[in-house]
């Protein structure tokens, strides 16, 4: 038989073990907050971006008689062709694999002709070179992401544009008196027109892209008058249009957006 001493000692160690079973069991059945899982992030091209690119553009220019006889006969026609550059910014909105985009741009140009002209009253030299470039264009692409290849964009664009023009003619020694010889005439002009291109953009880092794209410019016919001072004047009908193939860059403000959700409690 245990003795009273015995007997508190053998209740006190019952009572510890069921209490740390006990314990143990309510343990068990707490509610733990669980580590938050590994969520890649899913790149996304909505936001708004910026950027800038750099090619070469190319212009048909053509001269058009206004008055003399046979009206409407061509006084001359070349193609000023140089570098392009310039900057571009906009706002894609992606819809699954769709996108929705409008962009604007402005661009340089260092394209840049010379020509005979005016055959009737040879020899003259005229020059026709595009300063500038301006468009407002919506973009409509597909977006396709590959795990070898990367996020690809493909695109589409159209819109309104603008067109800076300088204008010289000069009729040269041995011209007729009536073409002024060593006269320069010059001109210079804003037109507005429409522009139509594409391309093909790559997500290669991060918020960053590297694009390829080709754009054709049409501006409507317009007259143009050349002036060399008071009393020296005349008009000349002047048709063109414009190409650019250019590498841009661009820096996308909303392009990683995280899918993380918070973390689950779970039962340890």
């Amino acid at each position: 038989m245990f003795g009273k001493s015995s007997k508190q000692l053998f209740i006190s160690t019952l009572a510890c073990l069921a209490v740390s079973v006990a314990a143990k069991s309510f343990a068990a059945d707490m509610l733990v907050k669980a580590p938050p899982p590994v969520v890649p992030l899913i790149p996304s091209w909505t936001g708004f971006y910026i950027g800038g690119n750099v090619g070469h553009g190319w212009s048909q220019k053509e001269f058009i008689d206004n008055f003399s006889a046979p009206f409407g006969a061509d006084d001359g026609s070349a193609t000023a062709s140089g570098v392009v550059g310039g900057l571009q910014g906009g706002y894609n909105y992606q819809i699954d694999s769709f996108l929705l985009g409008i962009e604007g741009g402005f661009t340089w140009s260092g394209a840049s002709s010379s020509f005979s002209c005016f055959p009737l009253l040879a020899p003259q030299t005229c020059t026709a070179n595009p300063q500038w470039l301006a468009d407002v264009a919506g973009r409509v692409g597909v977006v396709v992401n590959s795990p070898v290849f990367g996020d690809w964009l493909f695109y589409g664009k159209g819109g309104a544009a603008w067109v800076r023009d300088n204008y010289t003619n000069l009729a040269l020694p041995g011209a007729p008196p009536e073409a002024l010889p060593g006269v320069l005439f010059s001109a210079s002009e804003t037109r507005s027109g429409w522009v139509a291109g594409g391309g093909v953009e790559l997500m290669f880092l991060p918020a960053w892209s590297v694009r390829l794209e080709y754009d054709y410019y049409g501006f409507p016919d317009r007259s143009v008058g050349f002036t060399a001072g008071p009393g020296d004047f005349f008009t000349e009908e002047i048709h063109q249009s414009m190409q650019t193939v250019t590498v841009g860059i661009n820096y996308h403000f909303g392009f990683l957006a995280s899918l993380a959700a918070p973390a689950p409690y779970v039962t340890k």
